[in-house]
């Protein structure tokens, strides 16, 4: 006779089914045993032929009273589901503006700096023409820190409008 022996591999643990012959359920469950399973539980094995597996599909349908009453349709579900979306911090972006609004503060200290200088040298040359023109023109010249600070930080500001609108889009 067929018999099904469930347990456990002594080796890896892993669940295990196997199939013997045997001549009862003790002897089945010493086959498995040699073949190194930890036997939980042994069954007889029906195997049934499709023709058989259709006369007991058939049987059971027949036998049962609610098999021809309708069943009523299960409910939609008509929301849609939430899925949690991860939204990306965009550390990249935090740092670019972080470094940007501090480049752009030291350009602007060194760019008052330079012209608070252009400004007292040209007042000390006021009495001078040729100065005075040189001066003035040095004033013009000593504002490209204020320009480059003025530049970083609209980069600055660029990258945190970048970061918002981007992690904005997962909402």
């Amino acid at each position: 006779m067929r018999y099904n022996v469930e347990g456990a591999d002594t080796v890896s643990g892993a669940d295990r089914v196997i199939t013997v012959e045997a001549e009862d359920e003790r002897a089945a469950e010493t086959l498995a045993r040699r073949e190194g399973l930890l036997v939980s539980a042994v069954f007889e094995a029906q195997i049934l032929s499709p023709a058989e597996k259709l006369d007991l599909m058939v049987g059971e349908a027949i036998a049962s009273p609610t098999s021809l009453q309708p069943t009523p349709a299960a409910p939609i579900d008509y929301r849609s589901p939430r899925v949690a979306t991860v939204v990306p911090d965009y550390m990249g972006l935090r740092i670019a503006s972080i470094v940007l609004a501090v480049f752009a503060g030291l350009a602007y200290l060194v760019g008052g700096l330079v012209v608070l200088f252009s400004l007292i040298s040209m007042i000390g040359a006021i009495r001078a023409p040729s100065l005075f023109a040189s001066g003035l023109l040095g004033l013009l010249m000593s504002c490209w820190p204020l320009f480059v600070g003025a530049v970083a930080h609209a980069l600055s500001a660029a990258c945190v409008a970048l970061r918002d609108i981007a992690r904005n889009s997962f909402r």
